[in-house]
């Protein structure tokens, strides 16, 4: 839900939910909302179409924010309720395939009580299976915990192409990443989306790695006209962005 046509009451609410996020204070946060009032705000999020940039003037952003924070990670037993809680709340095959590419991948691992764990409410939860059947994790994972997860979801979950048949879009999207998280880290997403104020060389890295995943998608024909808008909307997004971050160091 964008800013427009919210009450200032609505409005002053979300914004110290995300306050309590920036923060990290999760014992505050729930101390205010619900384990649903949170899944039903990730998945309203999810089941709407956003501009780039547009993030952090969405009522529902804490929420899908939350789950990039180190606090959260750092309480598996909380993470793996609130993961059920999405299922729980996710209306679409759509919501519940953005679990799976989300919350559900960056759970993922060899850690064996995790994936007992998942492999068990996989067993009874159709919803959970869906999610997973679309994660995308073969490089954080071991061949025996991917046969474990293709066994969990039912169907066996992708794997990448042999690197020697990859396109040349498909490297450049991977030299343009690597070049990235070699200057800004591993978290760079967070940086992009939580205000940080980036580096001429972080802002050239970012804009060089999403021109080569446009490329990428138009070369395979996969891009699509709202994925072409999407991308003209960020990048002019990220012109303003670029312009901020400049007058502000």
């Amino acid at each position: 839900m964008g800013v427009a046509g919210q009450s200032g009451q609505v409005m002053e609410r979300w914004r110290a939910l995300e306050g309590l996020v920036d923060d990290e204070d999760l014992d505050a946060l729930l101390s205010l909302v619900t384990l649903d009032e949170i899944a039903a705000s990730w998945c309203s999020y999810a089941e709407r179409p956003h501009d780039p940039g547009s993030d952090e003037e969405d009522a529902d952003w804490w929420a899908v924010q939350l789950f990039f924070t180190t606090e959260l990670c750092s309480r598996p037993d909380l993470y793996k309720a609130l993961l059920l809680k999405l299922i729980e709340h996710a209306r679409s095959s759509d919501v519940l395939g953005a679990i799976g590419a989300g919350p559900l991948e960056n759970f993922v691992s060899d850690d064996e009580d995790d994936l007992r764990w998942l492999e068990q409410q996989c067993e009874t939860n159709e919803g959970l299976r869906e999610a997973l059947s679309v994660v995308w994790c073969w490089n954080d994972a071991t061949e025996a915990t991917m046969q474990r997860m293709d066994r969990a979801a039912g169907v066996e979950l992708r794997r990448p192409r042999p690197r020697e048949e990859w396109p040349a879009s498909l490297l450049a999207v991977e030299a343009a990443e690597s070049r990235l998280t070699a200057i800004a880290g591993r978290g760079w997403h967070e940086q992009l989306f939580n205000g940080t104020i980036l580096t001429s060389e972080m802002n050239d890295a970012i804009d060089e790695y999403y021109r080569a995943v446009r490329h990428m998608h138009d070369e395979d024909g996969t891009l699509t006209p709202e994925m072409s808008a999407a991308f003209d909307n960020y990048f002019r997004n990220r012109s303003l962005r670029r312009d901020d971050d400049e007058s502000s160091r």
